[in-house]
């Protein structure tokens, strides 16, 4: 009897978790079923090539292999395309 309590608890916490779209409080954006994240930071007085540069050490720092990360990148309009996972264990 006590397993089967056990057993439909679980049951019932799993089906409580699929039903929650962000079960750890936080606003994350979702276009076509991936998480996006993208947006424009003004920097007056900032170089693009500055800009360029430290966007790809960002990729260097944060990822393995940033050549594997960085699918597009276009030095003269200084935009960079990339695709990684990184981990995030937050609290609620």
């Amino acid at each position: 009897m006590k397993k089967a309590s056990i057993f439909i608890a679980l049951i019932i916490i799993c089906f409580e978790a699929k039903a929650q779209k962000d079960t750890l409080g936080l606003n994350i954006p979702i276009k076509d079923e991936s998480v996006v994240y993208e947006g424009i930071v003004e920097t007056p007085g900032a170089l693009q090539k500055d800009l360029f540069k430290n966007a790809k050490q960002w990729f260097v720092d944060y990822f393995n292999s940033s050549k594997d990360v960085i699918q597009n990148e276009d030095k003269e309009s200084g935009r960079i395309i990339g695709k990684g996972i990184i981990l995030f264990i937050g609290s609620s």
